[in-house]
């Protein structure tokens, strides 16, 4: 969730872009409710 909030505010603000920010954000919505994968050795 953090890189997802890094790369909206940076496509924000740096690059002053909100077309820029929806791939970032429909990451952050599709991985956030995703359990992490158990691991397997």
């Amino acid at each position: 969730m953090h890189n997802s909030t890094l790369a909206i505010t940076v496509a924000l603000t740096v690059l002053g872009s909100e077309r820029l920010a929806v791939p970032a954000a429909v990451y952050g919505v599709v991985m956030f409710p995703l359990p992490p994968r158990p691991a397997t050795c």
